[in-house]
């Protein structure tokens, strides 16, 4: 199972869905999650030129304005969908992967950037998978840092950081390791002040 989670800041754009192909094809990718689409109509992305075969399914989350949207598309040859649940900030696939029993729950996240947003967030999520049994994954852009290390030349927010901590740990979630570099994103002007 190899899942790819992408913070695309907009994927109107021929380039952006060509580029979301390549990184599909390239590392194999069988579900994909988009974060940040900005798109108020998820469904005029034309999913099928994000993905490099006929077995293909997708859902998505409209966004509001130029703010969020989320897009998931997954490979039907492996993954059945047999529920969804859609909120603002998140878009829970729920199936059967072949060849693993059970239900297997893809949960695409998009943070609210409210401290008190963030929180509401965390008690559905924690709610959503009490009533739901399976291997969950999550991933996206959560909008928070659980420690201050995780950001460079950024504000930390210690009360989102242990409303966080604490989802993840009575949840019974991992944080996974991530590989690569160590900050997912910088501007020019981060670059330069950390000396790329």
């Amino acid at each position: 199972m190899n899942v790819l989670s992408l913070n695309v800041r907009g994927i109107g754009e021929d380039v952006k869905v060509r580029w979301v192909k390549n990184l599909k094809t390239q590392h194999k990718i069988n579900f994909l999650g988009l974060q940040e689409t900005q798109l108020t109509d998820f469904s005029k992305i034309n999913a099928r030129d994000c993905w490099d075969s006929q077995d293909l399914d997708f859902d998505g989350v409209d966004s509001t304005g130029r703010s969020g949207g989320l897009i998931s598309i997954w490979d039907t040859s492996l993954f059945q969908k047999t529920e969804v649940i859609k909120s603002r900030h998140y878009l829970i696939i729920i199936g059967v992967w072949s060849g693993i029993p059970g239900k297997t729950i893809f949960a695409n996240i998009y943070g609210p950037q409210s401290p008190t947003d963030k929180k509401v967030m965390w008690d559905e999520l924690s709610q959503i998978k009490l009533a739901h049994s399976g291997i969950w994954l999550l991933f996206g852009d959560f909008n928070v840092m659980r420690r201050r290390a995780e950001r460079f030349n950024s504000q930390f927010c210690p009360a989102s950081a242990a409303a966080f901590n604490y989802c993840i740990h009575e949840s019974g979630l991992h944080d996974f390791n991530m590989g690569g570099e160590r900050f997912t994103f910088m501007s020019m002007v981060d670059a330069k002040l950390v000396g790329f």
